[in-house]
C-alpha cells in the first residue's frame, strides 16, 4: 500500500521498501495480545482464572504466529531480494535509470553504438581496443597531408608568377626575332656582336623551359597529394557516419 501511495512518478526501491513493511509487519504482530488483553479487561476481572487461560493462549499463538512470519518473510528476502539485486538497484539508481522505458531506451543506445563501432573495427581492420588510437592516427595523416598540400600550393603560387616572368620573355624573345629591327638603335650592327647576344637568349631560354618542366612536376606531386588527402578524409567521414 505504501509503495501506491509513493505515486507513480516517483522512484520507489522494491528492496527498501520490502524490508520497511517487514519490520512494520513485526511490529504490529505483539499488539495482538494487548488488544485482546484490553477487551477481556472490560468484561473480566483481572485474577479471573479464565482470562489468564486466555491470555496464555492468545500469547502463545500470536508468538508462534510472529516466528511464522519472521521465517516466511526471510524466505521472501532470501529468493527475490538478494543482495546481488539489491546493488543491481543502485547501480541503475546511480545511472539514472528509474524505470523500465528508461532501462529499455538505454539497452537500445547501447546495442547501437556496439554495432557502430563494430563497422568502424572492420573498416580500420583493428580490434575494438584500439579505434581510438587508430582514429587518432588517421587525423594527424590527414592534418599532415593538409598541410604538406598548403605548402605546395604556395610553392606553386611562386613557380606561377615565374611562368608569368617566363611567358613574358618569351614573347619578347619572340618579338626580337621577327622584328629584328625594332632595336636597331641599341645594338651593334656588328653580325658577331649579334650572334653572341642571340646565344645568350637562347639560354636563357633554355633555363626557363627548364624552370617550367619542375613546375608540372610540382604540379602532378601536389594533385597526387590532395587525392590522398580527400580518400582520407572520406574514409574518416565514412566511419563516423557508420
Amino acid at each position: 500500500m505504501e509503495m501506491e501511495e509513493a505515486g507513480a512518478g516517483s522512484w520507489v526501491n522494491p528492496y527498501k521498501e520490502f524490508d520497511k513493511l517487514s519490520r512494520k509487519v513485526m511490529a504490529l504482530l505483539p499488539t495482538i495480545a494487548i488488544k485482546c488483553d484490553n477487551e477481556l479487561s472490560k468484561t473480566i476481572r483481572t485474577d479471573d482464572p479464565k482470562r489468564e487461560s486466555i491470555m496464555a493462549v492468545v500469547s502463545e499463538q500470536s508468538a508462534l504466529v510472529k516466528e511464522v512470519v519472521r521465517i516466511t518473510l526471510r524466505e521472501i528476502w532470501d529468493k527475490c531480494c538478494s543482495k546481488s539485486s539489491d546493488e543491481v538497484i543502485e547501480l541503475l539508481e546511480s545511472a539514472g535509470i528509474c524505470d523500465a522505458e528508461r532501462l529499455k531506451n538505454h539497452l537500445t543506445e547501447c546495442e547501437e553504438m556496439k554495432s557502430a563501432l563494430d563497422k568502424l573495427s572492420q573498416k580500420l581492420e583493428c580490434p575494438l581496443s584500439q579505434i581510438s588510437r587508430k582514429a587518432d592516427e588517421a587525423l594527424m595523416t590527414t592534418a599532415s597531408l593538409s598541410k604538406k598540400s598548403s605548402e605546395m600550393k604556395e610553392e606553386l603560387n611562386r613557380e606561377g608568377l615565374q611562368v608569368e616572368e617566363l611567358r613574358q620573355r618569351m614573347e619578347k624573345g619572340r618579338n626580337q626575332v621577327v622584328n629584328p629591327g625594332d632595336d636597331q638603335d641599341d645594338i651593334d650592327n656588328d653580325s658577331n656582336s649579334h650572334m653572341v647576344q642571340r646565344g645568350v637568349r637562347l639560354d636563357c631560354l633554355l633555363q626557363d623551359s627548364q624552370q617550367a618542366t619542375s613546375m608540372q612536376s610540382t604540379q602532378r606531386s601536389l594533385r597526387h597529394t590532395q587525392n590522398v588527402e580527400s580518400k582520407s578524409e572520406l574514409r574518416i567521414r565514412g566511419s563516423s557516419g557508420t
